[in-house]
């Protein structure tokens, strides 16, 4: 069932994404957070009784995990294998020790930029490797020719350009 309250929930110092999913996950939960009386709680013991609660047991997950720090979650979660993540900054993420180990990040020559940093292919196969395709081109680059492949014709082309309905050629990006 879905719910506004199924998201990464904040810490005392951060955030993190933490998803009891079984009646095992939610119980050692419960314990962790010295709350034994949510564990025999009839609307939490069993997957259809959190179903029909979901609304209640995430406000509850959510003011739970806002009493300590991001650090102490992904310690005791992960301690008792309870699904956990930490929501990691963009800026933070090309430091990720676990996206430098698996290699996530690549630099690659742009046409246009020169080096950039892009991101692998997260699927491997040992017969047919993958392998980076050419980078994107400017805003516009391909329209003209995407459009013919669609069977247009130059005029309809050129009026779409002409009411800029469509963007075509380069478009100049300035740093701010």
């Amino acid at each position: 069932m879905p719910t506004q309250l199924r998201k990464p929930h904040r810490t005392l110092d951060g955030y993190v994404c933490a998803l009891p999913y079984h009646d095992k996950n939610w119980g050692d939960f419960f314990m962790i957070v010295e709350r034994p009386d949510l564990a025999n709680d009839s609307r939490f013991t069993s997957h259809n009784a959190r179903s029909q609660n979901y609304e209640v047991l995430y406000k509850l997950l959510g003011t739970l995990l806002a009493e300590r720090t991001t650090g102490y979650w992904l310690e005791t979660l992960r301690a008792a294998n309870i699904p956990v993540a930490p929501v990691t900054a963009l800026t933070d993420l090309f430091d990720d020790p676990h996206l430098k180990q698996v290699g996530l990040f690549q630099t690659v020559q742009h046409p246009e930029k020169g080096p950039i940093t892009a991101i692998r292919s997260p699927i491997g196969f040992s017969a047919s490797p993958a392998s980076m395709g050419t980078p994107a081109g400017a805003v516009g680059a391909d329209t003209t020719n995407v459009l013919r492949s669609f069977g247009y014709s130059e005029s309809e082309i050129g009026r779409l350009i002409a009411e800029q309905t469509v963007m075509q050629g380069r478009v100049l990006l300035t740093e701010d």
